[in-house]
């Protein structure tokens, strides 16, 4: 597992510049290097989601029979974790 690389000069990027475009609804970055500028691809869109929102879920399913605001916190805390691995599986292309 490695970071995407810039399309035109191969300039990897850095870890909190994908997150923090995932975490900010996915808005393009821009090459430190050669100022080109990607988008996140719509499948990378779909990792996201599967990596954060769908495990979410199924804890919170899974504990709802709990204490409400353990199986929030908890539900919360999975799909923080989840989205620590996104960086690492999107992809972006140049626009």
């Amino acid at each position: 597992m490695s970071l995407q690389k810039c399309d035109f000069c191969n300039t990897n990027f850095k870890w909190k510049v994908i997150y923090f475009s995932l975490v900010r609804s996915y808005k393009p970055i821009q090459c430190d290097k050669c100022s080109t500028e990607h988008l996140v691809t719509l499948p990378s869109r779909s990792i996201v989601v599967g990596l954060t929102i769908l495990p979410m879920l199924i804890v919170a399913y899974i504990l709802s029979s709990y204490n409400d605001f353990a199986t929030i916190m908890i539900s919360i805390s999975v799909a923080f974790m989840g989205s620590l691995f996104t960086p690492f599986l999107v992809k972006f292309k140049r626009t």
